[in-house]
């Protein structure tokens, strides 16, 4: 939702000053046991807009779950019945409707609020952006399934450029038109009514945006685009060692060029999209990401329910679950305020270290010389595998910056073969992006001065000294910034069908 947005929903004239406090729904219908029977669930989640996504990334409890909805249950013959579909939709409605009844007042007239600094300010509320799959995009737009709920684009030519809906435009047409054809013709369902139709400046077509997960994560990327067989192990990596069988692709291995231009299109506009704030820039970026994704194309649920439902019997569930939020909610406040007075600063390790150093000596290391240091008899181990936790400020690593990687250097994993992971080594912070990076397994350098256009990613060449043997060096740890994974370039030839993954960067 862009600021212009924002200022449109405030139109009162009692609310100059107000801050705006915008809501933001998401639901999603789940099940947590299919051996021990009908256990499923329909929590309803709540936000702000006023939270940053880094913040809301790092599970600081900017999302909460304020309840479960209703799931009818019928006998099998009655499923299907027209009027059980229409009563199972308008429950959905009116139970979000019921659920934010409280918030109508103050979306109005401002209501004051204590903020989390102390101060007291005006607030005026504003439902936001509901965070939906298809299906439930489906239910909340009162469409015939298969149809878009933001634009009018038939539904058999879904590509088309055609302007979005409007609640005026869809009540316009119920007036006018009979309910078969807003069936056929349009796909609108004209006896359900949106629960946005009783709240001020509210268009259900406006709020549905997309999940992220579901539609875009899932629905493409796992669905559709990743096939990993020939690929060297790396940590949180999934391997496929058997491919997933894209016959539709080419029969014979083979990705095209034109599969991996889709590749980048899509992991670029991922990437874009989960940025802290997209200026007007960006926002060219992402929908240029998303032409070239279409040209190129070929064909807080576990906190909530599933973590609380781990912990407690089976008998009446559904409460057991809503206490155990609540109390998850107060013990992550009560964590909050011991922080804010000082009690959860550091660790045990940190005042360890705090007290060992000599806060009063002023030398730097590299100038005390060798032999005035303290000699060392003990023993000295290799860890062939490490969990690191660093500071790597991104969108991904949260408010602190904070990333936990592990990084492998073991000669045998598993008893089947070698793994070495390779990492970005800072060599010259003064350059921004990759051009101040050099990758170290051993050394490698970067082929070109920029990354490949078709791939979006960066090719590089392994380094070696005058007897041609691979260059190397010892670094500090703490010039490691991020692991990274290199990918071999196959080439056009087919893959041996008996060669091991981590054979590749031999291979090619």
């Amino acid at each position: 939702m862009s600021g212009d947005w924002a200022w449109n929903q405030v139109v009162h004239p009692d609310t100059n000053g107000s801050t705006f406090m915008l809501v933001i729904l998401g639901s999603d219908k789940m099940t947590v046991s299919v051996a021990t029977g009908t256990n499923d669930y329909y929590p309803l989640y709540v936000s702000i807009g006023n939270v940053c996504n880094n913040v809301r990334r790092v599970h600081r409890d900017a999302v909460a779950i304020i309840g479960f909805l209703a799931m009818p249950k019928t006998m099998k013959e009655h499923a299907s019945c027209p009027k059980y579909r229409k009563y199972c939709r308008q429950l959905f409605h009116l139970s979000l409707l019921k659920i934010l009844d409280n918030l109508r007042p103050g979306m109005t007239k401002p209501e004051v609020v204590r903020f989390g600094d102390g101060h007291y300010r005006h607030v005026i509320y504003g439902l936001g952006p509901y965070i939906a799959d298809y299906e439930e995009q489906v239910l909340l737009a009162c469409i015939v399934h298969s149809w878009c709920p933001r634009c009018m684009s038939y539904h058999k030519n879904l590509d088309a450029k055609l302007l979005c809906c409007n609640c005026n435009h869809s009540e316009a047409l119920i007036k006018e038109v009979s309910s078969t054809d807003l069936w056929d013709e349009y796909g609108i369902i004209d006896d359900l009514i949106p629960f946005t139709n009783d709240f001020p400046q509210a268009d259900i077509y406006q709020l549905i945006v997309p999940d992220l997960l579901h539609q875009l994560i899932k629905g493409t990327f796992k669905d559709h685009l990743v096939e990993i067989a020939m690929v060297a192990s790396f940590s949180s990596l999934r391997r496929f060692p058997e491919g997933q069988g894209f016959k539709q692709w080419t029969g014979n291995g083979h990705v095209p060029m034109d599969v991996v231009c889709t590749f980048h299109a899509f992991l670029e506009f991922c990437y874009l999209v989960q940025h802290n704030i997209i200026t007007e820039s960006m926002l060219v970026q992402i929908q240029d990401a998303l032409n070239r994704f279409h040209h190129y194309r070929k064909t807080k649920d576990i906190k909530a329910v599933k973590e609380p439902w781990r912990r407690l019997s089976c008998y009446k569930a559904l409460g057991q679950m809503l206490v155990t939020n609540q109390r998850l909610d107060k013990l992550a406040a009560s964590r909050i305020d011991f922080k804010s007075r000082g009690m959860l600063n550091g660790t045990c390790l940190s005042e360890t270290l705090r007290a060992l150093m000599n806060p009063d000596d002023q030398h730097s290391p590299s100038e005390v010389p060798l032999t005035s240091c303290p000699r060392f008899d003990g023993k000295i181990q290799v860890f062939n595998s490490a969990s690191l936790t660093f500071y790597a400020p991104s969108n991904h690593s949260g408010i602190g910056g904070m990333c936990q990687e592990h990084i492998h250097a073991c000669p045998v994993w598993r008893n089947e073969a070698p793994w070495y992971d390779c990492a970005f080594v800072n060599t010259d912070a003064s350059v921004e992006g990759m051009g101040g990076m050099d990758i170290a397994l051993h050394w490698f350098d970067k082929a070109d001065n920029g990354p490949d256009e078709d791939t979006g990613m960066w090719i590089i060449k392994p380094l070696y000294d005058n007897g041609h043997s691979p260059l190397i060096g010892i670094i500090h740890v703490d010039s490691i910034y991020w692991a990274t994974h290199l990918m071999p370039l196959y080439g056009t030839h087919a893959t041996p069908q008996d060669l091991k993954h981590y054979e590749s960067y031999d291979t090619f």
